[in-house]
Formats: structure tokens, C-alpha cells, sequence
């Protein structure tokens, strides 16, 4: 745990501009939380979320 938390910074993101692991972005309902404007902003790039036959995917575009 410590090596990754050398990675962090005190905001939450790693040098990529990624969450540090444990970080928590979002809490509440999964179809209000995985979307593509949320994932898209968090990740820096555009990305597309899919949910079909109960599975969920994410693509960057």
C-alpha cells in the first residue's frame, strides 16, 4: 500500500491524472455514476459506456 500511495497526491491523482487507488470518485446509484461525461472528465478523454444484457462497457472513442 505504501508504494502506491507514494505515487498520489494529496487530491487523489496519480502522476497519469488517474485516482490513486482507494480514491473514491462517486457514490450513489451505478447508471447515475457510470456515464460517458463522467468517465469521459475523470479520465481526461473521450470515453463511451455501454450497458447491454446487464453488462457494462466502456470504450475510449
Amino acid at each position: 500500500m505504501e508504494d502506491c500511495a507514494e505515487d498520489a497526491t494529496d487530491d487523489g491523482i496519480d502522476a497519469m491524472g488517474n485516482p490513486s487507488a482507494g480514491t473514491i470518485v462517486y457514490a450513489g446509484p451505478l447508471e447515475d455514476g457510470l456515464t460517458d461525461e463522467r468517465l469521459s472528465d475523470l479520465f481526461g478523454m473521450p470515453i463511451e459506456v455501454q450497458h447491454t444484457h446487464g453488462r457494462w462497457s466502456a470504450y475510449a472513442v
